[in-house]
């Protein structure tokens, strides 16, 4: 089982490589661009606009988890 830090991790490294993961504005569809771009679309629905209106899937560690377990 990955825990959430290895997860991140990989993130990162995906980010330094070039792509992201984000989640469209409009219907929330999971989209994996290239960094760097001006504009993005969702190849679910078409949605186009500015990587802002594209929150990224995971920005940073929740701290509810600790090795990898939530915790309450």
């Amino acid at each position: 089982m990955k825990t959430q830090k290895e997860q991140y991790e990989l993130l990162m490294e995906f980010q330094s490589n070039g792509f992201n993961i984000v989640t469209c504005g409009n219907c929330g569809a999971v989209v994996i661009h290239r960094t760097k771009m001006d504009e993005l679309s969702c190849y679910e629905c078409g949605f186009t606009s500015d990587p802002c209106d594209f929150p990224d899937l995971q920005t940073e560690i929740n701290p509810r988890y600790e090795n990898g377990f939530k915790t309450t």
